[in-house]
């Protein structure tokens, strides 16, 4: 059916939701010819009973309680397994005649029957929750005016009934449920369009009676002569569903001055734009706003369970999806005992028993089972009814439970461990990540490594902290190709220790060209070499420092200074023995020659004169205090020194000390005469050129110096001696000189281009380079010429990383051999461990963290959780128990005194709508859960009485209810909480055929329906059961969750996540075709 669904934005009048009221009530209507109630014809799926009359049936199965059997008027034609049956049912034939239900089939046939009405009964049983097995007790033929030709048989009492037998093979008996027997209320509003007002058939207790009320229909059908009242007797299917829930909607049957469109549940599900929902709790208010003292939760919950709870506790409508294995039945245990523990009345409604039986359990396990009360159909027979009411009113004293102080302890260490969580979740430095998330990145870069045998390595970040989640990424990228150019180049690559710009195909041509000269000008250097040293003497240089040596060496060779050597001091060993000598002797005698001026005041008498005498005559003089006395005999001595005018004592006595020292000068000059010469030849004298001296003295250490360090040879001393000198050696050595800068510079500009690190090449300085491993170099990087573009642009990759934190990770790449792909966990885990460590640094919380005292926490708090779950149940169960009122001795309550006078009766009781109706306020005190499925609803509760209405109705299974079929739910609550699923099937038709009379007719699919969850998600909010906890391997619901649940389902790991027996996994097969269905 198509009906206008509900927006959030547009206001519906009462009007318009009474009209869709209607349109939804019309759903529940079927007086077609298709309602066996209508038109029952004999088909397979029911059975014709052509030995009993009405009376007698009823007589039996109702008055008597007693059972039926069944057997078939018919011989077998040929033997068979059915002659048992026959054997069996020949034994109560004889004597019990009166009791068999006799069919018109074989033996065989009556078997095939039974056992298929049986099984068809069990299950929609089962799965519905009610009975549709009735034995019909009369029928009335009637034509209908749009088919005049048709006869119609209608049956008129339908009493429940239930078949049963021993085992397989024997014979099938029927027995009445107990269950109210009831009227064809289809005919009866079919005959009431005609004008026709059947009378209604109430349970009598005198056998009589059933044929009293025949006669009434037959009196009531009088005015149509073509119809009758038939006495016959059927088994068969009938279902009052539809028709029950379709009176319950029914305005015409409720009081005048209630209208149950006005309902606020009705008026929130057709109207939302009323609907206001303030202070919603989400999963992350869990730790925040609840305390454990006013929760009341039996079992487990995770968050996105209590989030459901408390919004259904605080009174708002809600639409929760339950994916399957979220826990739903779970929830709505925890929520049952919740709304309960807080005095709140629940209709717990499903069409499916299963569903109903599964929460029923659940609260018995948790022993709230007590004050829950089945009304499915089936389960509501009165004396059973009556006493589990009974059962229930009887209380037992109680003693208190003392939570406070365990209530308190579970707080303190959920705060201890949320505080840790809370730290180990919070997002920290530029990259925004949670410790939480820092320790998984590491857990999983060093899990990477590990798989291949190996270490995560170690290398710790200067300032991680800094670092955004961009700058991470740019260091993984530029780490990551220079992992992937090392990978190319070979380990013996020549170029290894060069760091070369970023070379044009330009600039790799000039460096071959570069390389090519380089060995040539070594070439032609080499022959100049040995030129130098076959002409001077001169070693041949290995390096270019001996080469600097060698220039210097032939500069000296043709200096001027060269002309002022004899060639005897060229050979003096003085100058190898102790050259510091002839400088001593070049200070003696420059100061010599300064003080030879002084001479020229004094006369000859110098040379005679005691001069110490004279010298000590005045100082001795010049310390007296008093000079008035003295002698004069120094001042003749003096006269006699001095040429002219003497001075002073005091000059004198300066002039006569300086004399004095350089007579000592002179005399040692002249003791030294013959070293003098050693040194500097017939340079030596007196009057000797001090710069000429220090010209030779200067020359021969470097020419010592040289021949001592091999530069000089015998050769060049030889020719020195002999002055064999060429005269054009200026010509020679420019020669040498030029072959030798050639090639010195054409390695420099090649050490300009690429940058080699001398050091790391050949283990020393790029001067004391031997020119064979340097010929051999250039050779190497001649062959390898074709491999320089790819190093340069690792150069320049590695150059651009030192710019970063990246360059904290080339040595390791390169010792390591890491690989690119190795790049991002490796980084990612150094990062993850420098991160954590400045947090461990900075946070007390995470410094002082001992994991076995948090283990020992958790498993205290589970510990202390469990018992507060177990505490929760007996402090509802008290507290619900200590609720239920006095029964018995109530005078003053009308109510008690209707339950008193049931529970004391043996017979006659009320049916249990009546009951309901008279003591449902003290029925919902001792029992506040009501679990009910839609058909029942409509039977035992009277939608208009107050006493009948609740505060809170859950709905299961929503997504296979219809619409109409739960309105008269929610007539009856102040609030509703409807769960299911909208990605499982829509509600199905599949049991409806059951009672359908003409299946070969169309009938609306599935796939033309939608349930009560698909029109109340457009009215409530919606929450979602998200933790996954069905499926051993997360593999299995992964499918679903991506496809149908838009990976909201939250899925715990399997601790088996590689084991090869358990997950989903895909097996390819190449024999199979696929075609589309």
């Amino acid at each position: 059916m198509q009906f206008r669904t509900p927006s959030k934005n547009n206001t519906i009048s009462n009007k318009d939701i009474e009209k869709e009221f209607k349109n939804l009530r019309k759903e529940l209507l079927d007086l077609t010819l298709r309602n066996p109630l209508l038109s029952f014809k004999a088909r397979n799926r029911n059975l014709s009973i052509i030995n009993q009359s009405p009376m007698n049936a009823y007589k039996i199965l109702v008055l008597e309680n007693k059972k039926m059997y069944f057997s078939p008027n018919k011989a077998e034609t040929r033997k068979s397994r059915a002659h048992t049956f026959i054997d069996q049912t020949k034994e109560f034939l004889s004597s019990e005649s009166d009791k068999t239900l006799k069919a018109d089939l074989t033996p065989s046939e009556l078997q095939k029957r039974l056992f298929y009405i049986d099984q068809q009964s069990k299950t929609m049983v089962q799965e519905q929750g009610y009975n549709i097995l009735y034995i019909a007790l009369g029928f009335i033929e009637w034509i209908d005016k749009k088919k005049p030709r048709q006869k119609n048989l209608a049956p008129l009492i339908l009493i429940p009934v239930a078949m049963e037998r021993k085992k397989v093979g024997n014979s099938f008996s029927l027995s009445w449920t107990g269950e109210d027997i009831q009227n064809n209320i289809s005919i009866q509003a079919k005959l009431r369009e005609a004008g026709i007002e059947l009378p209604k058939f109430e349970q009598t207790s005198y056998i009589e009676g059933v044929n009293q009320y025949l006669a009434d229909v037959k009196k009531a059908i009088r005015p149509f002569s073509k119809w009758d009242v038939k006495d016959d007797v059927a088994l068969g299917f009938f279902s009052f569903t539809k028709f029950v829930m379709y009176n319950d909607l029914n305005p015409e049957s409720w009081s005048k001055d209630v209208d149950l469109t006005k309902n606020e549940l009705i008026q929130s599900i057709f109207n939302p734009s009323k609907n206001v929902y303030e202070d919603t709790f989400e999963e992350e208010d869990v730790d925040e706003k609840l305390h454990y003292k006013t929760m009341y939760q039996v079992l487990d919950a995770d968050s996105s369970q209590i989030a459901v709870i408390e919004n259904v506790k605080a009174g708002h409508n809600l639409v929760v999806e339950g994916p399957p294995g979220t826990g739903k039945s779970q929830t709505i245990v925890n929520l049952i005992a919740e709304l309960i523990a807080e005095g709140k009345t629940v209709l717990f409604v499903s069409e499916k028993m299963a569903a109903l039986e599964v929460v029923k359990s659940r609260l018995d396990s948790v022993g709230l089972g007590k004050f829950v009360l089945e009304l499915h159909s089936h389960k509501t027979r009165r004396k059973q009814f009556l006493k589990n009411l009974k059962k229930a009113t009887n209380v037992r004293a109680t003693r208190d439970l003392k939570l406070d102080q365990t209530l308190r302890k579970l707080e303190n260490l959920r705060d201890q461990l949320d505080q840790y969580a809370e730290v180990i979740h919070t997002p920290i430095a530029n990259v925004n990540l949670t410790p939480f998330e820092l320790y998984g990145m590491k857990e999983s870069s060093e899990d990477y490594f590990a798989r291949q045998s190996k270490l995560l390595p170690l290398v710790r970040f200067n300032n991680a902290e800094d670092l955004s989640m961009k700058e991470l990424d740019d260091i993984i990228i530029s780490l990551e190709n220079l992992a992937e150019l090392y990978s190319t180049i070979s380990k013996n690559n020549p170029w290894s220790y060069c760091n070369p710009k970023s070379l044009l195909p330009a600039d790799l041509r000039e460096i071959e060209l570069l390389i090519r000269d380089s060995l040539e000008s070594l070439s032609d250097f080499r022959y100049e070499m040995n030129v130098v040293n076959e002409v001077y003497g001169i070693k041949i240089p290995n390096t270019l420092r001996e080469y600097e040596d060698s220039i210097t060496a032939l500069n000296i060779l043709n200096s001027e200074s060269a002309n002022l050597v004899d060639s005897s001091v060229l050979l003096s060993k003085h100058w190898f023995n102790s050259p510091e000598k002839s400088l001593e002797l070049i200070k003696l005698l420059q100061h010599y020659q300064h003080a030879s001026g002084l001479f020229n005041k004094f006369s000859d008498y110098l040379l005679v004169a005691d001069l110490d005498t004279i010298i000590y005559d005045l100082e001795k003089e010049s310390n007296k205090k008093f000079k008035l006395f003295g002698g004069n005999s120094h001042k003749e001595e003096l006269y006699k020194l001095y040429n002219g005018n003497v001075p002073s004592d005091r000059e004198a006595l300066n002039d006569l000390i300086k004399v004095r020292n350089h007579i000592k000068i002179r005399q040692s000059l002249k003791d030294n005469e013959a070293l003098g010469r050693a040194y500097f030849g017939d340079l030596w004298s007196e009057n000797a050129n001090i710069n000429d001296l220090k010209q030779v003295a200067n020359w021969m250490n470097k020419f010592v110096y040289l021949l001592s360090n091999g530069t000089f040879s015998e050769t060049t001393v030889k020719m020195l001696s002999n002055d064999l000198f060429l005269p054009d050696m200026d010509s020679s050595i420019d020669d040498y000189v030029e072959k030798g800068n050639r090639f010195y510079e054409n390695l420099k500009k090649l050490e300009s281009k690429l940058n080699p690190r001398s050091k790391i090449i050949f283990k020393r300085e790029t001067d004391d380079v031997p020119f064979d491993k340097w010929e051999n170099q250039l050779n190497k990087w001649k062959g390898q010429l074709s491999s320089l573009h790819l190093w340069s642009q690792y150069s320049n990759t590695k150059r651009a990383c030192r710019n970063s934190e990246a360059s904290l990770f080339i040595k390791t790449i390169e010792k390591r051999n890491i690989k690119k792909d190795d790049v991002k966990p490796m980084v990612l885990g150094n990062f993850a461990d420098s991160l954590l460590n400045i947090v461990f640094n900075e946070n007390d919380t995470l410094a002082t963290f001992i994991g076995e005292l948090h283990e020992n926490r958790i498993k205290e708090f589970k510990d202390l959780d469990v018992k507060i779950i177990n505490l929760n149940r007996k402090r509802i169960f008290n507290k619900l128990n200590s609720e239920i009122p006095k029964i018995y001795g109530a005078a003053n309550d009308p109510e008690a005194k209707v339950l008193a006078g049931e529970f004391t009766r043996k017979s006659g009781h009320l049916p249990v709508r009546t009951l309901l109706e008279k003591a449902g306020g003290t029925i919902k005190k001792i029992k506040p859960v009501f679990m009910m499925s839609p058909l029942s609803i409509a039977q035992y509760l009277d939608p208009t009485n107050p006493k009948l209405q609740f505060d809170v109705v859950i709905f299961d299974e929503a997504s296979q209810v219809k619409p109409e079929d739960a309105l008269g739910a929610f007539m009856r609550g102040k609030t509703a909480v409807v769960m299911g699923d909208t990605q499982q099937l829509p509600p199905t038709s599949f049991f409806d055929q059951m009672t359908d009379s003409e299946s070969g007719e169309e009938v609306a699919t599935a796939l033309d329906m939608e349930s009560i969850l698909h029109l109340c998600k457009l009215s409530f909010p919606v929450k979602m059961l998200k933790w996954h906890y069905r499926s051993r391997h997360e593999s299995l619901i992964n499918i679903s969750n991506r496809e149908f649940y838009d990976n909201e389902l939250l899925v715990y790991p399997s601790p088996s996540h590689t084991d090869p027996v358990l997950g989903l996994k895909f097996h390819y097969n190449p024999n199979t075709q696929y075609h589309r269905g």
